[in-house]
């Protein structure tokens, strides 16, 4: 028996299993990839290194100004929770979904610094997993409570980049 997209998610809400449990989840998942699949990155440990940053730090802070919308805005940043309000600013502009965007750089990040190819995976595995469990519920819920709003965002922002 295969379940609905909505059953996975009411299992994830039972479970409380949460967008930064993904990404744990994604993490470890590169960890055991790579005993299994040790291939290096062709890049030099310092290379990697100043990537990453180039790529986690401005992400860090998409997160961190993201988070900060929905406190001034007043609304909930869980994704099992009820939205009060629709963030359609700052880092909103540009993707709708920044924070689970900003992750996916960190975990990027990681990979780079870790230098193997097996890292690669884990900030696919999260927005695979965010894309197909996290985001339909999201939208479907937005568009529920902003129906006039939500739709023209939508059709102004891509969901990712």
């Amino acid at each position: 028996m295969t379940e609905t997209r909505e059953e996975v998610f009411e299992t994830a809400r039972r479970w409380r299993i949460k967008p930064p449990i993904v990404a744990l989840v994604s993490g470890l998942s590169a960890f055991g990839l790579e005993s299994l699949w040790s291939v290096p990155l062709p890049l030099s440990q310092g290379t990697g290194l100043v990537i990453a940053g180039l790529l986690a730090l401005p992400a860090l802070g998409a997160g961190v100004w993201a988070l900060g919308l929905f406190e001034r805005r007043q609304t909930t940043h869980d994704p099992f929770g009820e939205p009060a309000a629709l963030a359609t600013t700052g880092p909103y502009r540009l993707s709708r979904n920044p924070m689970y965007l900003g992750v996916a750089f960190i975990l990027l990040g990681v990979a780079l610094v870790r230098g193997t190819f097996a890292f690669l995976a884990a900030p696919a595995i999260f927005l695979v997993t965010i894309n197909a469990l996290f985001v339909p519920h999201e939208e479907r819920l937005l568009e529920k409570l902003f129906p006039g709003d939500f739709p023209r965002y939508k059709a102004r922002v891509r969901r990712w980049l």
